[in-house]
């Protein structure tokens, strides 16, 4: 699970979760093929960041994270999903990343497995 923390030393202008630098790094040297998911969403480090949920649930997949957790304020939901599904019809999610993350989930087994 990835934090809405500021690593300053790596990213001074985004929380973790939506840090392309952070998610990156993560990815080449600890979670190549894990599955990343955020903190919740509802949360103020993201409600209160410019672009709000909306603008962050795109930062945060076009990072790599492979799922966003909203949680808290389920209201938050549908208007995160639209901006995704909008974002996606006119090009703003990368298919590269999408395919990567299709990739990873598809490799996570149910626990009862």
């Amino acid at each position: 699970m990835i934090g809405h923390v500021h690593l300053a030393a790596i990213d001074n202008e985004n929380p973790a979760s939506i840090s392309p630098l952070v998610i990156g790094l993560l990815r080449r040297e600890l979670a190549p093929d894990n599955t990343l998911i955020t903190d919740d969403f509802s949360m103020l480090a993201i409600a209160r960041n410019p672009g709000g949920i909306t603008g962050a649930g795109v930062a945060s997949l076009n990072a790599g994270i492979d799922m966003i957790l909203i949680s808290y304020d389920f209201d938050q939901y549908y208007p995160a999903m639209h901006a995704l599904l909008q974002a996606e019809r006119d090009g703003s999610l990368r298919p590269g990343v999408l395919r990567e993350s299709d990739r990873r989930l598809a490799l996570t087994k149910p626990l009862n497995e």
